[in-house]
């Protein structure tokens, strides 16, 4: 399962293109759907932005060149760069830009372009009083996408909560975040935490480095980096050993990671089988553990939408997984709620 989007960005250029000329209350519901849709399917937008003068310096860009860079995971939102805005004189307030492609960027005056997910921008700008929304493709088909639009788009989308299985490798899912079984030390190693290591790239071992280690049962964040993921969240799972704490250290691992993911925006998000390799944790207990914590974090949250994939490196894990959640499912189902049941049956003959 790679999460391939069943849409791209032309969900909403081909609704704002058919809207030129003939905007109505039709054409509006249906550009506003798209938008939805391209949100939902991890859809972005390329917004200009401007570089802080240290961002400049360590990119090795010129201030005043004519260029076009896409610095994307060179730079750190929260502190290299600020959002290009235009400003309407009449309110008073701003515009956030948004392209969909570069080719509609490169209408206009050149910028530094970042790359931003829908799903993760629009519910910013909801939040901001002083932007009175986005402009999109300003240079091309314009269309303004007001507060108002966003936080109704916002309200109707529900994205549905379900947990996936995968079978295979963990570093090929195109998912929001992928968990990393990593050790105390977040130095890589075997397993899953050394091929996440490997693909992903030397940027993960300076992110690593500066993180100051990790604790069993807690959880850490880095970019993707080179991996199709574009987060990846650290935890260090439990060494077993059958003292009986081991337990409350793999759910806190699940619970941690997840409140992380929720932290960051995140709405998919991959788990390995946490501990049950080198760190020699039963397998079924394990998965129990596991699944119980996702089910229950999916029914606390269940208005914020989450994906929850858990990949299996082999069939006999992904066995194990399916057999603990149908065994769960009829706990939480009794055989006498599930259908009708002949009493006739039940009750003992006489000469018995």
């Amino acid at each position: 399962m790679a999460f391939q989007p069943l849409y791209d960005i032309s969900v909403i250029e081909k609704p704002i293109k058919a809207a030129l000329g003939n905007e109505n209350t039709e054409t509006t519901i249906a550009i506003l759907e798209g938008i939805r849709l391209a949100m939902n399917n991890y859809c972005t937008f390329r917004m200009p932005i401007v570089l802080t003068d240290e961002a400049i310096e360590r990119l090795g860009l010129n201030e005043d060149t004519d260029e076009n860079p896409n610095p994307d995971e060179m730079v750190d939102p929260e502190h290299d760069f600020t959002l290009r805005t235009l400003h309407n004189d009449e309110t008073n307030k701003d515009w956030l830009v948004a392209f969909t492609s570069e080719e509609e960027s490169k209408k206009g005056p050149e910028s530094a372009i970042y790359t931003v997910p829908l799903f993760d921008i629009l519910p910013r700008v909801a939040g901001i009083d002083a932007v009175e929304g986005i402009v999109i493709n300003p240079w091309g088909t314009a269309f303004t996408l007001r507060r108002s639009m966003i936080e109704e788009i916002l309200r109707i989308n529900n994205p549905e909560s379900q947990i996936f299985f995968n079978l295979g490798d963990i570093t090929t899912l195109e998912c929001d975040a992928i968990v990393n079984a990593a050790n105390e030390r977040l130095t890589g190693g075997g397993g899953v935490d050394g091929a996440i290591h490997q693909v992903a790239g030397k940027r993960l071992n300076k992110a690593c480095s500066e993180l100051g280690g990790c604790k069993t049962g807690e959880a850490k964040i880095t970019k993707g980096y080179d991996l199709k993921a574009r987060y990846i969240i650290h935890t260090v799972g439990p060494v077993y050993k059958g003292k009986g704490d081991e337990a409350s250290y793999l759910a806190e691992c699940y619970l941690n990671s997840l409140n992380l993911a929720m932290e960051h925006n995140i709405h998919s998000i991959a788990f390995p089988a946490i501990s049950t390799g080198a760190y020699k944790f039963p397998a079924e207990e394990a998965a129990s553990i596991a699944l119980d914590i996702a089910s229950q974090w999916l029914e606390l949250h269940s208005e914020y939408g989450m994906q929850v994939i858990f990949c299996c490196h082999d069939q006999d894990m992904l066995d194990i997984y399916q057999r603990v959640l149908s065994d769960m499912t009829k706990q939480m189902n009794p055989p006498d709620l599930q259908g009708p049941v002949d009493l006739a049956l039940q009750i003992p003959k006489a000469d018995e």
